[in-house]
């Protein structure tokens, strides 16, 4: 898995690069509550919340397709949809998922080789200025 990941791999000629997946934060299908304690089978929510436009009605049988008609139940926003990957809501639990995972802020699967111990970039570096003027 790390060399492909460091590598790539080639697949019927083409050259593709595959990532190291991290468990991202839940998603009620019903409410569209991310990171809750609860998915669809038990959501207390009676009816279900449209994941597009936010109205009482199942994402699939929603007929918007105007992004400025998305409407995030999450951030109580019309500038994305609840089921955005840019959502901030999504962005933030997914950040706190990454903070409780303990392997990771590993670019690679952490074996006894040190190249395995690379991290991402930004993830547990102090930036120091040190440029003296």
């Amino acid at each position: 898995a790390n060399q492909a990941i460091r590598f790539g791999l080639t697949i019927e000629g083409r050259k593709v690069f595959r990532r190291k997946l991290i468990q991202e934060p839940t998603r009620c299908l019903k409410c569209h509550a991310i990171g809750g304690s609860h998915m669809a089978a038990d959501c207390p929510q009676e009816l279900d919340t449209c994941g597009t436009c936010g109205a009482n009605h199942r994402t699939s049988t929603c007929g918007v397709d105007n992004p400025d008609l998305f409407f995030c139940v999450n951030c109580q926003t019309n500038d994305h949809a609840a089921w955005s990957r840019d959502c901030p809501t999504f962005i933030k639990k997914a950040e706190a998922n990454r903070g409780r995972q303990e392997d990771a802020r590993y670019i690679y699967f952490p074996t006894d080789d040190p190249l395995t111990w690379d991290t991402h970039p930004g993830q547990n570096e102090q930036w120091q200025n040190t440029d003296q003027d």
